[in-house]
């Protein structure tokens, strides 16, 4: 019986030693395979000085200050839509971002605004 029992396990596949060790002929895959090298761009904000886009975020950005100064100081998001000649529901959105991550910058914040 016991020589039944080996050459049971001996027949086994996944009880054989060879089905545990790994296959050296495979190249091991990583990370650093798949990824793709970029040039950084003029900035720290990947954008390309001068383009439209890089304009509207700036100019958000410095809405943004505006806004986080003013709501700082107690306005509702009405009256600084007003004091500004804004949307109020995108003062209201500005309002949201710079709550939910107050640790972002204002550049982060309009990046949220205008690409998301």
């Amino acid at each position: 019986m016991q020589n039944q029992k080996t050459a049971g396990q001996a027949e086994d596949w996944e009880l054989s030693e060879e089905y545990y060790k790994e296959d050296t002929g495979k190249k091991e895959l990583r990370l650093e395979d798949f990824l793709e090298e970029e040039m950084a761009a003029e900035g720290q904000d990947g954008l390309t000085a001068g383009s439209s886009l890089t304009e509207q975020l700036e100019a958000v950005a410095a809405q943004v200050k505006q806004i986080r100064e003013l709501s700082g100081s107690g306005h509702p998001a009405d009256q600084i839509a007003s004091m500004l000649g804004m949307d109020g529901q995108q003062v209201r959105d500005i309002l949201v971002c710079i709550q939910s991550f107050p640790e972002d910058d204002p550049l982060a914040v309009a990046r949220l605004i205008l690409l998301g």
